[in-house]
């Protein structure tokens, strides 16, 4: 049992494939340095729900996972940063 052209489908030229705008664009994703933490987390969950879809072409997804990563390691030292100051704070007694 082989294939025939019958089990082929053609493949179009580039001319013949429609332009369409990218699913994902620079000015999608927001400022991260104006964002609170709060807000940098609800994000990295909107990503995550993002590239969990399957119907989401390549570009678009490695867009958003760099866009991800990035805000994952922003919003680390920024954690990282808050607990130095809370044991540096808790360590010396000037907690109010």
């Amino acid at each position: 049992m082989g294939l025939n052209d019958q089990d082929y489908k053609e493949i179009p030229d580039d001319k013949d494939i429609q332009k369409t705008e990218p699913i994902l664009r620079q000015d999608d994703f927001p400022d991260y340095g104006k964002m609170t933490v709060e807000e940098q987390l609800a994000f990295i969950e909107s990503l995550v729900s993002t590239l969990e879809k399957d119907d989401l072409p390549l570009d678009a997804a490695l867009k958003a996972f760099e866009q991800g990563i990035r805000l994952i390691r922003q919003t680390d030292e920024q954690l990282t940063e808050a607990k130095t100051r809370l044991e540096t704070l808790t360590e010396s007694g000037d907690l109010i």
